[in-house]
């Protein structure tokens, strides 16, 4: 095993002369196996590549693999004599417990390095631990600290034993005073280091320079032997070839500058920054908001008001505005106090939840952003009634008319493709119904639902964990609830194949100006229908709802955001009636029936709109219903305006929800 082949520093081409000794060596010795470590983001550059090797890439450490290690860490505890068995039992489940519960722990120990740190905290420490990330870095770099400035005993070559002075003796310096030089060191490598990833180099001299300003050195100080004693220690700053020191984590190295901003010139100097760069400083933003909101919890909505100045302008604004407030809203989730919020700050909050809306509707940031935005917003308050009641639901309008049915490169199930007439106009959900919309669904019904978990999570997200008779059931109640809102004989419903499909690609015709209905004025606007300019769909057998090519930024697809995204984040992936998120985020149930083996359906094409067999309600249970649109973890071609696939009625998973449709009365 050859560790490290990124250490050796750029100068002198030692990067190429190792590349080229571990090259030779592992041609002399062809028959044995070699594995070689490297940092990722270094090993992706061509100059590092070794010939001949295989790259694979450590993976986060799974929750399994963090038990494993709490088990292992806490068994060695117990071999070493530091604790009783079943102490170390306890502990090992603590910290299990904690990870797993707490989110922002959670971020830290997926990396190995960290979850040890976290360990040895909880070791010497006790059995708790601190619950905000920030605390945890400050004790953490504590403990790094004294692991590296402490005095040591030192074995001469003769055998004899020396005691090496601390850190602070060698310079004449106090503790806090080193620590505000490492602070300042940190700020200046983590600004300057021209990658976005991992650790920066610090030069020796650089290094020296830093520490040797923290006090008044002895005069009969050595440098020689003050390098000496920097490269033989290991803490908070490990020696890294040649002349090069790095600190252990890029989280430590973000913390420490966070320590120093918080020190100069806070907040401005760190609102500048993060809004001027925010990949580089968004971490450090978050840390040295939390590091100052520990003294007063004024200093978070300081923070935030520096980020985030001004309310979004009519117009569009710079680039540095939208991060400012994306940015601001993370400071407020992660530290101020939205329990009691002062009357001075009010018009911070309205501010910086209004940056989230704006983010989440336009096209400045990309989707991993306004997903993000809309996190945020779920927490600051989603004020959007489209989203989070059931009066305030939004629909679109679909005239009648024929559509493109099916796709004729797809899958089987999907051909042939052909044109089938929906004699008839009907309304559509613009978006899946909400976790707030089932809610209030089941609040307002006494209905006790089958699966709780289906009433956790966010406000703002599409409601997961419903199955195809929870989705008809939450229909049935709208129906009997809006009786005085509907348009006669009109009922709400899932829709069918044939309306699903048709609301994501459009019809032959579509409308110039489509537009969003409530359920209050539905019976207007289906009288104005007749009026309303129609022109011909510019590709009415488009792949997806916005046109042929599939762009990531238009859906939560592929597992890019890693979980469900809150309602309206996607915009542009809109269809040309409006309806957003047809494709992605969850599938969607339809009333069509599929069939009783998931690959081979019954029900196959062309459809038949007065084929009543293929729209039974009262179809058994052993009969899967189609699912439509793909989910955040489907692969873009499950996602396509025809993709089609079944799953049984009784089906609770977190990757499907449902839209409805209102339109006449009978459904079969």
């Amino acid at each position: 095993m050859l560790d490290g082949l990124d250490e050796a520093p750029d100068a002198h081409d030692h990067r190429a002369q190792i590349k080229h000794v571990v090259e030779d060596f592992a041609a002399v010795f062809s028959r044995c196996r070699f594995l070689i470590t490297s940092r990722t983001y270094a090993y992706q550059r061509q100059e590092w590549r070794i010939d001949g090797f295989a790259e694979v890439s450590l993976r986060p450490f799974r929750r399994g693999q963090v038990r494993d290690f709490a088990d292992a860490w806490y068994a060695h505890m117990v071999e070493l004599l530091r604790l009783p068995p079943a102490a170390a039992r306890d502990r090992a489940e603590v910290l299990t417990h904690t990870v797993a519960r707490n989110e922002r722990i959670r971020e830290l120990a997926d990396r190995p390095l960290l979850l040890t740190l976290i360990a040895q905290l909880q070791t010497e420490g006790g059995a708790g631990l601190p619950e905000r990330r920030e605390e945890i870095y400050d004790k953490a770099v504590e403990m790094l600290l004294t692991k590296w400035e402490t005095m040591k005993v030192r074995e001469r070559a003769d055998g004899t034993k020396e005691i090496e002075p601390s850190l602070a003796e060698w310079l004449n310096a106090g503790r806090n005073d080193i620590r505000r030089q490492l602070n300042r060191l940190a700020f200046a490598a983590h600004r300057d280091q021209p990658e976005l990833t991992g650790t920066a180099d610090i030069r020796q001299e650089t290094l020296i320079c830093a520490l040797l300003a923290a006090g008044t050195p002895r005069a009969d100080l050595n440098v020689g032997l003050l390098e000496r004693y920097l490269r033989d220690r290991a803490g908070i700053l490990a020696f890294h070839g040649v002349g090069m020191y790095r600190f252990p984590d890029r989280s430590i190295q973000e913390y420490l500058a966070a320590c120093h901003l918080t020190d100069d010139e806070f907040p401005d100097q760190l609102a500048y920054l993060a809004r001027a760069d925010p990949n580089r400083w968004r971490e450090v933003t978050l840390l040295a908001s939390a590091k100052a909101a520990r003294g007063s919890s004024l200093s978070a909505w300081a923070v935030a008001d520096t980020l985030c100045p001004a309310p979004p302008p009519n117009g569009p604004p710079p680039i540095v505005d939208h991060w400012g407030g994306l940015l601001a809203g993370c400071v407020l989730v992660e530290c101020g106090d939205l329990a009691k919020v002062a009357a001075r700050n009010e018009d911070k909050l309205v501010r910086v939840r209004d940056w989230q809306s704006s983010i989440l509707r336009g096209a400045a940031l990309p989707a991993t952003e306004r997903a993000l935005a809309g996190c945020s917003l779920t927490v600051l308050g989603d004020p959007r009634p489209e989203v989070m009641t059931l009066d305030g639901m939004q629909f679109c309008l679909v005239p009648s008319g024929p559509f493109v049915m099916g796709d004729a490169g797809g899958l089987d199930d999907e051909r042939p493709q052909h044109s089938v007439d929906l004699a008839y106009p009907y309304v559509i959900g613009r978006f899946p119904v909400t976790l707030a919309q089932w809610r209030e669904y089941v609040r307002l019904s006494g209905r006790l639902p089958d699966n709780e978990r289906n009433l956790g999570g966010r406000d703002n997200d599409p409601v997961l964990y419903v199955s195809w008779h929870d989705a008809m059931g939450f229909c049935r109640f709208l129906s009997q609830a809006w009786q005085g809102l509907l348009p006669p004989g009109f009922v709400v419903t899932l829709p069918s194949e044939p309306e699903w499909e048709k609301a994501a690609r459009g019809g032959e015709q579509v409308p110039v100006d489509g537009r969003w209905v409530t359920s209050q004025r539905l019976n207007e606007e289906l009288v104005a229908l007749s009026t309303w300019t129609l022109g011909p769909n510019p590709a009415p057998r488009r792949a997806y709802p916005w046109g042929d090519s599939f762009d990531a930024d238009l859906a939560n697809l592929e597992s890019i955001i890693g979980e469900t995204s809150v309602i309206g984040c996607y915009p542009a992936g809109r269809s040309p009636y409006g309806c957003e998120e047809m494709t992605g985020n969850v599938g969607e149930w339809t009333r069509s029936l599929w069939g009783k083996y998931v690959f081979s359906p019954e029900f196959s094409y062309p459809y038949d709109p007065t084929d009543s067999a293929r729209e039974r309600l009262d179809a058994r249970s052993d009969v899967l219903r189609v699912v439509r649109g793909g989910s955040w973890r489907s692969p873009r071609g499950q996602a396509r305006c025809a993709a089609r696939t079944g799953h049984p009625p009784d089906t609770r998973i977190d990757t499907l929800g449902f839209r409805v449709v209102l339109r006449l009365a009978p459904i079969f």
